[in-house]
């Protein structure tokens, strides 16, 4: 049956609750899926009661931000404890993090806008989501949208959310693979072929990603988002064998956020993953669990 282990809710950037999310993946005739928000475990939570309502396998999951090589990268965590005190310490300061990228962001906005003559943003509108979510800078994007200033996301990040962020270089891949491990869970590389948070940020040689994605094999990194639906099939091909190759372990997701989300996928599952991943993901948890009890 299909799965779709790389989804967003509303508690980080994604335009459905997480309760919705598995309502529409129980329609869809999906038999697993992962709420990966980024850099807490709320939404996955929130979505692993639901599942066990309505019969719906979730993974608990999360996705977290950390650096490599000077670069922001995004690392899944797959089967982790979502309680476990210190993986939610370390995500608590990582949504600090962004808490204060967006003030940075926002007062460098203002001060664009009013050396034009034009109105501020009211930065304690977007700031005060901070309360209930991580602040994202598709946050930011979307209000200045709704708001006039821009005519659409993508205005908004060619404007100023490329040009003023402030990537996050004080939380390590290694460490994110420690701490997913600590917490029960195993450690996957997500998109790494995406033009940004991956791979690619670093190198677009593929034979620099295979001796990066050596590297971290080395350092106990569990797997890599070999299917997703934003990529060439031959793409996905070289990926596979390159993961194969090391012996990690080859997940996949859509990534999906929403339909009004610039890149992601139309639907949950749009993007076909063989059977035998998800098989492979519940068994390599269990073998991590084995080995690091949370």
């Amino acid at each position: 049956m299909a799965i779709d282990l790389h989804i967003h809710s509303t508690i980080s950037d994604g335009e459905y609750t997480p309760e919705e999310l598995v309502m529409m993946a129980k329609k869809a005739g999906l038999s697993a899926i992962a709420v990966c928000d980024h850099d807490t475990t709320e939404g996955a939570r929130l979505a692993v009661a639901a599942g066990e309502k309505i019969g719906i396998v979730v993974i608990p999951a999360v996705e977290v931000s950390a650096s490599l090589q000077g670069e922001v990268i995004h690392i899944l965590g797959y089967g982790i404890n979502l309680g476990h005190l210190e993986l939610n310490q370390v995500l608590g300061t990582i949504v600090s993090y962004r808490y204060r990228r967006a003030e940075s962001i926002l007062a460098n906005i203002n001060q664009e806008l009013i050396a034009a003559g034009r109105r501020a943003v009211n930065t304690q509108d977007i700031l005060d989501l901070g309360k209930e979510k991580p602040i994202t800078r598709a946050d930011i994007a979307m209000y200045l949208l709704e708001k006039g200033y821009v005519k659409s996301r993508n205005e908004a990040f060619d404007l100023w959310l490329d040009k003023y962020n402030i990537p996050n270089k004080d939380f390590s891949v290694q460490e994110a693979i420690d701490v997913i491990h600590r917490a029960g869970g195993i450690a996957i590389l997500a998109h790494p072929s995406s033009p940004s948070m991956s791979l690619n940020t670093i190198s677009t040689k593929l034979e620099d990603h295979k001796a990066i994605l050596q590297d971290l094999y080395r350092n106990e990194l569990d797997g890599v988002e070999v299917y997703r639906f934003l990529q060439q099939i031959e793409d996905e091909k070289k990926y596979l064998e390159i993961v194969e190759s090391i012996g990690l372990v080859a997940t996949g997701g859509t990534d999906f956020h929403g339909p009004h989300y610039l890149g992601s996928a139309p639907t949950i599952g749009a993007k076909e993953i063989p059977d035998s991943v998800l098989d492979k993901v519940l068994t390599t948890i269990e073998m991590r669990r084995a080995k690091n009890p949370s």
